[in-house]
């Protein structure tokens, strides 16, 4: 019984000194895991742009609408639309009818500069963001998402090389 235990325990030992010589990971270990997360990562990176994108893209179309059904609520009420102001400005009269936390001198969701149009740019009142982070590729989904997916025709329009207006009435 004696020589039994006394196997047992140089056995354990023995088993002891082998896991304890491999406690760490391999290099080739290592770089496995760093390869399958960057392909992770490759997939998943642009997904979750396009969907920032995307998201980006549907609050501008929500501010727009909203924006603009102020502008013409207040046009309603006054008999006339506010006058134009520079860009960056909210027109005078229009806090009170403007969307809660809607500010004019903020960025847009897609990062241009709003503008009050009023008898500029061939229309007589229109909501415009000046400078986006779009390009035209991008600003035609939009178009197609809220009009005719087209920048020179209907109701969202390209006005000048970096300004795009929704028109309120021409």
């Amino acid at each position: 019984m004696y020589r039994e235990y006394n196997t047992l325990i140089f056995y354990n030992t023995n088993m002891n000194r082998r896991i304890r010589s491999r406690r760490g990971f391999t290099l080739l270990e290592i770089m496995l895991v760093v390869v399958i997360i960057g392909v992770m990562a490759s997939i998943a990176i642009p997904t979750f742009k396009k969907l920032r994108e995307t998201s980006q893209n549907k609050r501008f179309m929500n501010d727009l609408r909203l924006v603009s059904n102020a502008f013409q609520i207040y046009a309603l009420e006054n008999g006339e639309h506010p006058a134009d102001v520079s860009r960056g400005q909210t027109p005078a009269g229009m806090a009170n009818y403007l969307p809660k936390g809607f500010n004019f001198s903020d960025k847009c969701a897609i990062d241009g500069t709003w503008d009050w149009e009023n008898g500029a740019f061939g229309v007589t009142a229109g909501l415009s963001v000046k400078t986006p982070n779009r390009d035209d590729a991008q600003m035609k989904e939009i178009d197609a998402d809220i009009d005719d997916g087209n920048l020179s025709t209907g109701q969202f329009i390209k006005t000048e090389s970096d300004r795009y207006t929704w028109v309120i009435e021409e």
